[in-house]
């Protein structure tokens, strides 16, 4: 059996409205939304993957998928993992575009978060922010996929985990390379950095500081993304496999 509970589910398979239901029974629904007002907002589209639907955030990385259920706490477990089914075809998606994010330091980093890295033209990382860690960089990332390897119009199924040593990343059911930075000292038993200071909601398709800063950023998705989930535990390789495959957990 496993050892993970899921904590937050969003299918992202709607057909209209402003509501990402969230299916886990945790009552976390998010709420459609754009940086820009009432212009930029996500749209439903029929073509995700495997037969199911999505949502499709624009080019002007201005939308978002934002939750603020007062019960979202439960978002914050000490190890996590984070799956999501993602596509786009952006020549150069560029850096910091975030598929999903929990909370924000400045424009530093999130507690925890899926997006496409720090460097152009933008591939794909997962990282979390560790108390044990300062300074401005203050989060342990897995290892890098290249933006032609990711990006490539076609839907791929991604997972972050962290254990509370190890950041893994794991694309169509493999993980790529090792697991963190070997550079990068992670103190064994470290666990998430929550209550951040300029934000701490979840976030599907952006990274948001709600200060007067945030609309000076784009730190918004440009592509395709549905079944985000959200797990209490770290999924092991054979159950990312099993998740790939379009498997319940056991």
């Amino acid at each position: 059996m496993s050892n993970v509970g899921l904590i937050g589910q969003w299918r992202l398979d709607e057909v209209a409205g402003h509501t990402a239901a969230d299916t886990s029974g945790n009552n976390l629904d998010g709420q459609l939304g754009s940086i820009s007002g009432t212009s930029g907002l996500p749209i439903w589209i029929p073509d995700g993957p495997n037969g199911t639907r999505a949502l499709r955030f624009g080019g002007d990385r201005r939308g978002f998928v934002e939750v603020t259920s007062p019960n979202s706490q439960i978002l914050e477990p000490c190890v996590v993992s984070v799956e999501a089914w993602v596509r786009s075809s952006a020549p150069k998606l560029g850096q910091d575009a975030y598929i999903v994010s929990k909370g924000a330091e400045e424009w530093h980093y999130a507690s925890y978060a899926l997006y496409t890295g720090d460097n152009e033209p933008g591939g794909l990382s997962f990282y979390v922010s560790l108390p044990s860690l300062t300074g401005p960089r203050a989060w342990v990332e897995s290892p890098f996929v290249d933006h032609d390897a990711i990006w490539d119009g076609k839907w791929h199924h991604v997972v972050g985990t962290f254990d509370g040593r190890i950041v893994r990343l794991y694309v169509d059911g493999t993980q790529q390379g090792t697991g963190r930075d070997p550079g990068t000292p992670v103190p064994t038993g470290s666990f998430i950095r929550y209550n951040l200071s300029s934000n701490d909601r979840l976030y599907i398709g952006m990274y948001r500081m709600l200060t007067a800063a945030d609309s000076n950023y784009k730190f918004g998705f440009d592509g395709d993304i549905s079944g985000v989930h959200i797990w209490a535990g770290v999924l092991s390789s054979d159950e990312v496999m099993d998740r790939y495959r379009g498997q319940d957990l056991r």
